[in-house]
């Protein structure tokens, strides 16, 4: 005779492993799209951040997110900060740094995103530089 609560009250998640990191430095190509770091499996997103100091502004540059090769967000710098996404977990990305004077940037990335497959961050360069962009990211593979 079973005993005890049914089985659809559990709760079911899967079981991560130990946490790792990716970073990069990565000089980024002018007027372009590019990929800064791409993790393979399946897995959930810790945090992490994408940040830049550069010579000139880089307001409408764009931070791309993939998971699993859909496209969550397509923000720039300026963008985040007029509509107030600096709060975290409000959004997929969310701003950190925003220095339009010393050409300071920084997004960070929201705790708990899961993939399947990939995830991946570009940077998409608009304004004709060539910015090094270093991004880490923390997460677990199952």
């Amino acid at each position: 005779m079973p005993s005890g609560m049914p089985d659809y009250w559990e709760t079911i998640r899967p079981r991560f492993g130990g946490a790792k990191a990716e970073s990069t430095f990565t000089v980024v190509t002018a007027n372009d799209q590019t990929v800064l770091l791409s993790i393979s499996g399946k897995g959930m997103i810790y945090g992490g951040h994408l940040r830049l100091a550069y010579t000139v502004s880089q307001k409408n540059s764009g931070i791309w997110v993939y998971v699993d090769n859909e496209k969550l967000s397509v923000d720039t710098f300026e963008a985040l900060k007029n509509y107030g996404l600096v709060v975290e977990n409000s959004y997929v990305i969310y701003l950190r740094s925003f220095d339009d004077v010393n050409f300071r940037y920084c997004v960070a990335l929201s705790y708990g995103i899961t993939f399947e497959n990939k995830f991946e961050v570009m940077f998409s360069e608009v304004h004709g530089g060539t910015p090094t962009v270093y991004c880490r990211v923390i997460y677990a593979l199952v």
